[in-house]
């Protein structure tokens, strides 16, 4: 039971831990999805003009923004995130393939998997309070046997003393 406890309570903090972590990444995510939005905004002939200045990786704020969010947490996750969408701005340019579509692929793509990650651990988490449910009973099941064998051992021990006073009596 201690040791149940004690594996719960670790599997909870760090489900709480995780579970902050991954709300600062999505709300980074989601923010350098958004800079990809207001960055497309307006003519298309702007973009294409210079796409080569504006999506150089080191100029670019969602990179920036998705390498801050990984050295903070080190996550190799977003580290690998930030390596491929500055491989994308890098490359797409000069292919004349649009980055955006490509950067916010891969940032969904991210949010997805963090959000299946979370789920795992949340049917832990789940697992983990059902299992310290089930041992609190068993624990209150046991302890009322306990005290039920313990009234049996006293009455069995007053019942052996009569008969033990009734033999001295009897001789």
């Amino acid at each position: 039971l201690k040791k149940i406890r004690a594996t719960c309570l670790q599997t909870a903090s760090d489900q709480e831990k995780s579970v902050a972590g991954r709300k600062e990444e999505l709300g980074v995510l989601n923010k350098a999805i958004d800079i990809l939005d207001r960055t497309t905004e307006g003519p298309a002939s702007f973009v294409q003009v210079h796409a080569a200045s504006m999506f150089a990786p080191s100029r670019s704020k969602v990179l920036l923004a998705v390498k801050q969010l990984a050295s903070k947490h080190h996550s190799t996750l977003l580290a690998q995130l930030a390596s491929r969408i500055a491989s994308v701005l890098k490359h797409s340019t000069s292919y004349g393939a649009d980055p955006f579509a490509k950067v916010k692929s891969l940032i969904k793509d991210m949010i997805t998997k963090l959000g299946r990650e979370a789920d795992a651990e949340l049917s832990e988490k789940q697992y983990c309070d059902s299992e310290m449910k089930k041992a609190a009973w068993k624990h209150d099941d046991l302890a009322d046997d306990i005290a039920r064998l313990d009234v049996k051992i006293d009455s069995t021990e007053s019942a052996d003393a009569l008969v033990v006073d009734h033999i001295k009596v009897d001789e």
